[in-house]
C-alpha cells in the first residue's frame, strides 16, 4: 500500500551525477545542466525548508534501492513511505494549533533517520531476515516507537483528554509496573507467534512471494480485521460481565482510568493471551494471510491499539477520520460511567451499535487547555 509512493520515484541508474544532482537540487539555475531528482508527491509543493532534509534523505535512500526489489527492500521502502506520509500530514495540520510546528518534523526526522540507518546497516552486513522473524518482532518495536511519539506530544496539556494531574491521581498503578506488564505481555505474544509460524510452516506458493493481487490482500486484511474485532468484542464483554474474571483478571487493565499510549497492552497475562494473542492468531489463520502480510497487518493493529489508548486528541490524526472507534471512544469505556459500554476494539464499533452497548459522546474544549469527553447517553444503574 505505502510502497506505491516509493514506486513513483525515478530509476536508479549507474550515474555518477546522482550525488552531484542531490547537492545542487535546491540551487541549480539550469535544469538542463544539473538534473534535479524528483521530489515525492506529498512534498512537491511544500515551501518549508524543513522538508529539504526529508527530500535529500529519501532521494538518497530510494535511488540506491530502486534496482533491488527484494522482500526486505520492499518492506524498508514501505516503512519509510509510511513515515513520510505521516510526517507530511501532521506537519500540515499542526499549523491550525498552538503546538510548535517544529515538534512534528523533528520527531519524524529522528525516527526516519534511525530507521534508514538500522535497515541499511542490516543490509550492508548481509543479515538475512525472514518474514516470520519480522512478523514476530515488528509489532513489538512499532509499539514502543509509536508510543514514544505520544509521550512527546502528551507533554502539552493542549491535546490531552485528561490533565496530567488526573493521570497521576486517578491511575491505580505506577508506570514502572505498567512497563513491566507490557514487556511480559509482549514476551508471551512473541512465543505464540513463533509457535504459530513454526506450526503453519513457510508457504512457498506464488501468493506469498509477492504476486498476491491488491484485491486479495485487501480481502485478507478486511477478514482479519472482522475476525479480530469479533473475537475481542465478545471476549472483552464477557470479562466485564463475569464478576470473577473481571475482579481477578480484566480489572488489571482498568487500573488505568486515564489511559496513555504505552499502557495499551497492560493486561493480566491470561487476558493478554486470551484476548490479544489468541485473537490475533485466529485472525491470521482464518484470513489466510502469509507471514509477510502479517508483518503489515499486526504492525497496523498495534499502532491502532496504541492510538486508542493514547489519551490525546491530536490534530491531523487519520484514525479519527476513518474510525469512529478512536481515543475518545475508548476513553469513555475507561471511565466509571462507561465500563458497560464501548467494548469494541481495535478497529470498528459495529458490535456495540448492533448489541446496544454503544455510548455516544461529545468532545468539548476545556478552559485550561485540552479536551473533555462527555457522555450523551443517560446511564442507568442495574
Amino acid at each position: 500500500m505505502w510502497s506505491n509512493v516509493a514506486s513513483n520515484w525515478p530509476d536508479a541508474n549507474a550515474d555518477t551525477d546522482n550525488s552531484k544532482s542531490l547537492n545542487q537540487s535546491h540551487h541549480s539555475t539550469s535544469p538542463t545542466d544539473h538534473p534535479t531528482p524528483q521530489h515525492p508527491p506529498a512534498l512537491h509543493h511544500s515551501p518549508h525548508p524543513q522538508h529539504s532534509f526529508l527530500s535529500d534523505l529519501f532521494t538518497i535512500f530510494l535511488l540506491q534501492t530502486r534496482t533491488r526489489t527484494t522482500t526486505r527492500r520492499r518492506f524498508q521502502r514501505s516503512i519509510i513511505s509510511f513515515l513520510l506520509i505521516a510526517h507530511q500530514n501532521l506537519y500540515k495540520k499542526a499549523s491550525n494549533f498552538t503546538l510548535s510546528r517544529s515538534v512534528f518534523p523533528l520527531g519524524f526526522r529522528i525516527v526516519i533517520a534511525v530507521t534508514v540507518v538500522c535497515l541499511e546497516g542490516l543490509d550492508l552486513m548481509e543479515v538475512k531476515i525472514s518474514d516470520e522473524f519480522l512478523g514476530t518482532v515488528a509489532p513489538l518495536v512499532v509499539y514502543w516507537i509509536y508510543s514514544g511519539f505520544y509521550v512527546l506530544f502528551g507533554s502539552s496539556e493542549k491535546y490531552r483528554l485528561h490533565s496530567k494531574k488526573e493521570e497521576d491521581d486517578k491511575n491505580l498503578v505506577s508506570k514502572k509496573t505498567v512497563v513491566k506488564g507490557v514487556l511480559l505481555q509482549q514476551a508471551i505474544q512473541a512465543v505464540v507467534a513463533i509457535i504459530l509460524f513454526t506450526v503453519t510452516g513457510s508457504d512457498e506458493s506464488p501468493t506469498t512471494n509477492g504476486s498476491l493481487s491488491v484485491f486479495d490482500l485487501g480481502r485478507q486484511f478486511f477478514t482479519a480485521m472482522v475476525v479480530l474485532d469479533t473475537w475481542q468484542y465478545f471476549m472483552h464483554r464477557y470479562m466485564h460481565q463475569n464478576k470473577f474474571l473481571y475482579r481477578h483478571i480484566h480489572s488489571q487493565h482498568h487500573r488505568l482510568i486515564v489511559p496513555y499510549a504505552y499502557g495499551a497492552l497492560y493486561n493480566h497475562p491470561l487476558e493478554g493471551l486470551l484476548l490479544d494473542t489468541i485473537g490475533g492468531a485466529l485472525a491470521f489463520l482464518l484470513s489466510g494471510m502469509s507471514p509477510r502480510a502479517s508483518i503489515f497487518f499486526f504492525s497496523f493493529a498495534t499502532i491502532k491499539t496504541v492510538d486508542d489508548h493514547c489519551g490525546l486528541w491530536l490534530p491531523g490524526n487519520l484514525f479519527h477520520v476513518f474510525f469512529q472507534n478512536n481515543s475518545a471512544y475508548h476513553d469513555v469505556h475507561h471511565q466509571l460511567y462507561g465500563t458497560k459500554y464501548n467494548y469494541s476494539q481495535p478497529f470498528f464499533n459495529v458490535w456495540d451499535k448492533i448489541l446496544g452497548t454503544h455510548m455516544p459522546y461529545t468532545l468539548e474544549k476545556r478552559e485550561n487547555g485540552g479536551f473533555e469527553v462527555r457522555p450523551v447517553k443517560v446511564v442507568k444503574d442495574d
